[in-house]
């Protein structure tokens, strides 16, 4: 199937996607509004009014606990959502699926820029609420780099998962398993010093640390805090891209029988 043509199939699952996720609902794509703007007050009423966490003084940072939290979760929050879904999206579009024309390797990749989307509208928020907090930055401008690198880190977590998830069932329990404990097994809930070993080893290690990272050094720290994951970050996500798309195209011609 030509670029072009699987480029607008993409994008117009994508749309779909987003439309039938809120179909049937009075607000309808106003919950894509409000969502992130309850999740945003919920988090900072909380963080403010009950836990009142403080970022450590060594730490040489002028935005505070909320703001730290809200940069890392609006990145986890686009991880996770992919994660969960990814394991049943070729099991869920069986019908298409069995197409020989259709482009199966669409499904993976319409999921992972269905949710980068969504999840726009946090982002610019969390981005509001940090130029209030702490002013405007110039390193703002990355997230024209960060977010796309985010977008090639999640479809290529999807087309793997989504391709093991048609053989292996069990695929989408350990994810489930996975995000009931990761988010704290990443830095977003954890300020600078605040975990000691071998936690900090853990989070330190782990793959989907280095997309927080990134945004947390754009969105909070406005600096590149953490160099290393940068680099790390843009590193996984494209080969984490091309190994998904390398095996889900080498298995799909099997999913039909696995169904």
């Amino acid at each position: 199937m030509a670029l072009a043509p699987t480029i607008q199939l993409t994008w117009e699952f994508a749309k779909r996607d987003l439309t039938d996720r809120y179909a049937g609902n009075s607000l309808g794509l106003l919950w894509i509004l409000i969502q992130p703007l309850a999740t945003i007050a919920i988090y900072l009423s909380v963080f403010t009014l009950v836990f009142k966490v403080r970022i450590p003084d060594a730490a040489n940072v002028e935005g505070g606990y909320p703001l730290y939290f809200l940069s890392g979760f609006v990145c986890w929050m686009a991880l996770s959502d992919v994660l969960a879904r990814a394991p049943t999206l070729v099991s869920t579009n069986a019908a298409l699926v069995r197409q020989i024309v259709f482009p199966t390797q669409v499904l993976p990749i319409k999921s992972a820029l269905a949710v980068i989307l969504t999840q726009l509208v946090f982002l610019a928020l969390v981005s509001a609420y940090g130029v209030l907090t702490i002013g405007p930055s110039p390193i703002l401008a990355a997230l024209m780099i960060a977010c796309p690198l985010l977008f090639f880190f999640c479809a290529g977590m999807a087309s793997l998962l989504s391709a093991l998830g048609v053989f292996v069932r069990d695929v989408k329990d350990f994810v489930s398993l996975l995000l009931t404990g990761g988010l704290f097994l990443t830095p977003v809930f954890y300020p600078p010093g605040a975990v000691e070993e071998p936690i900090a080893s853990v989070i330190r290690y782990n793959p989907l640390s280095y997309p927080i990272y990134v945004f947390q050094d754009i969105l909070f720290f406005q600096r590149v805090e953490h160099p290393t994951a940068w680099a790390i970050f843009a590193a996984l996500s494209i080969t984490l891209f091309i190994m998904g798309q390398l095996v889900f195209r080498s298995l799909k011609h099997l999913f039909g029988d696995a169904l």
